[in-house]
C-alpha cells in the first residue's frame, strides 16, 4: 500500500471521518466511529501482514463488546472494564455464530488483552493494539506529544507506523 505524501490530498482507504459509518454496522459498536476505523485500519493492516482474515473479523469487531457492561456495572469504560467483561459477551456470540473453538479461545484471549501492552505476542494481538491505538489517538484528540510517544512505544509493524505517520502528519 503506498500512502500518499501529503495526507491532506488524498484520503487513504482505511480513513473513516467521524460519522462515515454505515448504518447497518453502526450497531456493533457504542462508537461507531471507532469501529469503523478500526475495521478499516484492521484490514489494511491485515492483508499486509497476511494474517486470517476470519478471525481478524470476529477480533476486531467484537474488540470492545465490553465496553456497554463496563457502564453499566462500573459507570465507566475503562480498557481493564472490557478486558474483564468483554471475553463472556463475545463467547456467547461467537459460539452461537458457529465459530471453530480455536478461533474463539485466540479472539477471547485478545478481548481480554487489549489494553494490556506488554508481552505483545502474534500479529494478530499487535494488530489490534495498533490499529485500538490509532482509534484512540485519533477520538481522543491526543496531543503531538502524545502521539509522538505512542509511535515509539507501540508501533511495530510497518503498516502501523506509516498509518500513524499520515494520520497525525508526524
Amino acid at each position: 500500500m503506498i500512502l500518499p505524501a501529503n495526507p491532506k490530498a488524498a484520503a487513504p482507504p482505511w480513513y473513516v471521518r467521524r460519522n462515515g459509518c454505515f448504518p447497518s454496522i453502526a450497531y456493533l459498536s457504542l462508537l461507531p466511529t471507532c469501529f469503523c476505523l478500526t475495521d478499516n485500519v484492521v484490514h489494511t493492516l491485515s492483508r499486509e501482514t497476511a494474517c486470517d482474515i476470519t478471525e481478524d473479523v470476529a477480533i476486531f469487531i467484537n474488540h470492545d463488546i465490553g465496553i456497554r457492561e463496563a457502564l453499566v456495572k462500573y459507570g465507566n469504560s475503562d480498557g481493564k472494564h472490557q478486558e474483564e467483561l468483554g471475553p463472556e459477551e463475545a463467547g456467547k456470540m461467537l459460539k452461537s455464530l458457529g465459530y471453530e473453538e480455536e478461533i474463539i479461545g485466540r479472539v477471547l484471549y485478545l478481548i481480554g488483552h487489549h489494553h494490556t501492552y506488554s508481552n505483545i505476542e502474534g500479529k494478530d494481538y499487535r494488530i489490534l493494539v495498533e490499529a485500538d491505538f490509532l482509534v484512540n489517538l485519533y477520538e481522543d484528540n491526543e496531543s503531538p506529544e502524545a502521539v509522538k510517544k505512542a509511535y515509539e512505544r507501540i508501533f511495530r509493524t510497518e503498516s502501523g507506523r506509516k498509518i500513524c505517520k499520515t494520520m497525525f502528519t508526524i
